[in-house]
């Protein structure tokens, strides 16, 4: 695993911020949130990702599209998963390759308990994780 990594899923108390290039953020704050970014996920980078309890995934052509996003889901299994990436922007020709998300169909490519997971939140909409 990445020292960097490994000392960052270390931290106790606090936040710790992780800038894991094409893979992303990793946050720690009382919990451990993933925001992959524009990502390629490779297999080493999902194995060293257990524990995660927030994830957002990009399912749009342009990120992780529906196949790795559900693998992304699957393999880590994380508490709560937002969707994002999608209904910002009205597509066109030129911008649909990452403006269009599949939110609905990739939470449909979910288990049945992940799905219970997925949270789809409208623009503006708050959702509070609280212990």
């Amino acid at each position: 695993m990445n020292p960097i990594l490994q000392d960052l899923l270390a931290v106790q108390n606090g936040i710790g911020l992780c800038w894991l290039g094409n893979l992303g953020w990793l946050i720690h704050a009382d919990g451990k949130l993933f925001q992959p970014g524009d990502t390629v996920l490779p297999q080493e980078h999902l194995e060293g990702l257990a524990g995660v309890n927030v994830v957002f995934v990009s399912p749009t052509l342009h990120n992780t599209h529906i196949a790795a996003s559900k693998t992304l889901i699957e393999t880590i299994r994380p508490e709560f998963v937002f969707p994002q990436h999608f209904g910002t922007y009205r597509p066109t020709d030129q911008n649909s390759y990452w403006t269009v998300g599949y939110p609905d169909e990739l939470c449909a490519a979910l288990s049945p308990g992940m799905q219970h997971r997925f949270h789809k939140l409208d623009q503006g909409q708050s959702f509070l994780i609280a212990p």
